[in-house]
């Protein structure tokens, strides 16, 4: 009974909000399955000439491109961690070179360690230093 009540209240508020975070928004003619079907060609084309423009330019040896490095970025953490970070953020997501993987299982790691609280950060520091510290041992 009292959530009957409450029913016209919540989805006005749903009304309102226009971004729920993580990626999730009102959706729009643009969601529609049918135009999204209708782009596929598009996009399909455009990533196509984009991996045959970067395998000839590896095949040459030629550096990274800034858009490359965007691109290789943004596919290692995901549309959604992307479309989420400010600029700055992502200008040091593509500094940390997340495209090599050693480099994303390492980003991976810290932003797992940062959603943890502050005396289980420290036991996982200490845990590994502790780790850090047996591998030297053993290389002796």
């Amino acid at each position: 009974q009292r959530f009957v009540a409450l029913r016209p209240f919540i989805e006005e508020l749903v009304k309102e909000i226009q971004d729920f975070g993580a990626g999730f928004h009102q959706p729009t003619w643009r969601d529609l399955l049918v135009v999204r079907m209708i782009n596929w060609p598009i996009y399909i084309a455009t990533n196509l000439w984009w991996m045959v423009k970067y395998y000839f330019r590896r095949l040459r040896g030629v550096e990274l491109s800034e858009e490359e490095k965007e691109v290789l970025t943004k596919r290692a953490v995901g549309p959604v961690v992307w479309e989420t970070a400010k600029p700055k953020g992502r200008e040091d997501m593509i500094q940390m070179q997340l495209w090599k993987m050693d480099n994303f299982e390492e980003w991976s790691e810290m932003q797992e360690v940062k959603q943890l609280s502050s005396r289980e950060q420290k036991a996982y520091e200490r845990l590994k230093k502790k780790s850090l510290k047996n591998k030297g041992n053993k290389g002796e």
